[in-house]
């Protein structure tokens, strides 16, 4: 099998390693396409989340080409959509349900403690435990499909926000995350704008469900108050100019990973974190892709073969072009921003 074998700070070489070996439990996945995620844009600059010798990538969606003896809930041939959190399953986090914030997470989720799928095969290793697959309809498109992870973020920050049909959200940042929360808003009923300070950003708000999509630099004008903030930024001065425009005692989601401290907020803000998603999250996220009711691919902006996964998360950091980047196994074509077929 070939992997995109971090090495480190953006150093990434494509490897051929043995084909593993399945225990009872595991399940092996060719993988059809990964998404760049910002956390594999943070570990590949500045080495954050990984180690040399580790394999990134967790939005992923492929097909199963093997199984154990007791990986019985699967079948071979069968396209899915992979759940790439990992959890204990028996810490007082994962007995409440709340899997995603169990301790052990990191340790076995894919791209992190275990090998992810910038490959063109991924196993799954005891899946019978983790059951970290969902069945896909093959008619779904892979460029909506691999979105299934982020949009189960959005759902779970929609959740935390409780809101409602009819409400007014401002998004900031429209990053994969941010245009999963602006597509997640629209098809919950909502009012979704993005405040965004890349041109091919704001288009793609527009283009996945956002109402408006304005420039950062408009981000604190006087306007209607909103309903609830989210930020997919990180960046403090953004999160105030969102504050100013937020109904009081409004929810501010914090849904990005930023490294600074928060601005001076309003007394009467409810801030709210929200982190990952559940296994029902994730559930949902691939019904909605399934049924068409959220379609995410038309914000796939470049598509790169394996052998250039460097040059695919070095363009999702630094290209302002750049909204949704994805890896695949086939070869890349010669104009790499054309959608791939399922």
């Amino acid at each position: 099998m070939r992997q995109a074998v971090y090495e480190g700070p953006r150093r990434i070489a494509v490897a051929d390693r043995d084909d593993p070996r399945l225990g009872p439990g595991d399940v092996l996945v060719a993988v059809e396409a990964c998404g760049v995620c910002g956390s594999d844009v943070a570990s590949y600059v500045h080495g954050h989340y990984v180690e040399p010798g580790q394999v990134m990538g967790h939005e992923a969606v492929g097909r199963i080409v093997g199984a154990g003896t007791d990986a019985g809930h699967v079948a071979v041939g069968g396209r899915v959509a992979i759940r790439p959190l990992r959890a204990c399953g028996a810490c007082w986090y994962c007995r409440r349900g709340e899997t995603h914030i169990c301790g052990r997470t990191a340790a076995g989720s894919l791209g992190y403690g275990a090998d992810g799928a910038f490959a063109d095969r991924v196993l799954l290793a005891d899946d019978a435990h983790g059951r970290q697959l969902v069945a896909l309809d093959p008619a779904t498109p892979v460029a909506d499909a691999v979105w299934a992870e982020p949009l189960a973020v959005a759902l779970h920050a929609l959740d935390r926000a409780r809101l409602q049909a009819g409400q007014r959200a401002l998004v900031l940042g429209a990053g994969p995350i941010g245009l999963a929360l602006c597509a997640a808003a629209a098809a919950q009923g909502a009012r979704a704008e993005a405040v965004e300070p890349r041109a091919a950003r704001r288009e793609a708000a527009l283009a996945v469900g956002a109402a408006a999509a304005v420039d950062a630099a408009h981000a604190g004008e006087p306007s209607e108050p909103v309903d609830v903030v989210f930020d997919a930024s990180g960046v403090p001065d953004a999160i105030a100019a969102g504050c100013a425009r937020l109904r009081p005692g409004g929810p501010l989601v914090l849904v990005g990973l930023g490294d600074r401290p928060l601005p001076p907020l309003p007394a009467d803000v409810a801030v709210r974190g929200a982190f990952a998603f559940t296994a029902d999250d994730f559930l949902r996220s691939v019904r909605l892709i399934e049924a068409g009711t959220v379609r995410l691919g038309r914000a796939v902006s470049h598509i790169f073969a394996l052998d250039d996964t460097g040059r695919a998360i070095e363009t999702a950091a630094e290209d302002p072009s750049a909204v949704k980047v994805l890896v695949t196994p086939a070869p890349s074509p010669s104009n790499p921003t054309k959608e791939p077929t399922p």
